[in-house]
């Protein structure tokens, strides 16, 4: 992997940013709401590519962990992490791994599900 330049590391401070933003506004479906956090991994991977983007979502963590309300709901902390939304943290990961891939396949067409 080469070196993160100044530019690609705002880049990702950028889209921690968003997603720290925009994650917190959910709708509510019972026990675990629906956030923007799913389209935000998914536009960080996009601008950022695979392994810049899931540093990204790893900071967003980070900054949920140590206590600044990022999480849906506004909530945050290691209770959030082990609730009954912990498991869409772990999953978020793998989101960002497999969808990593796809967009690294496509090597820029459109539909990257029609990519053969």
């Amino acid at each position: 992997m080469k070196k993160i330049n100044i530019k690609q590391m705002a880049m990702i401070g950028v889209m921690t940013a968003v997603m720290c933003v925009l994650a917190p506004f959910t709708i509510p479906n019972g026990v675990i709401p629906l956030s923007l956090a799913n389209f935000v991994i998914l536009l960080s991977l996009y601008l950022l590519r695979t392994w810049k983007g899931i540093i990204s979502l790893l900071l967003y963590l980070l900054i949920g962990l140590i206590g600044v309300p990022v999480f849906s709901g506004f909530s945050s902390g290691p209770a959030k992490l082990l609730g009954p939304t912990g498991g869409y943290f772990v999953g978020y990961f793998f989101m960002a791994a497999i969808a990593g891939i796809f967009i690294e396949k496509s090597k820029g067409k459109k539909f990257p599900a029609l990519c053969g």
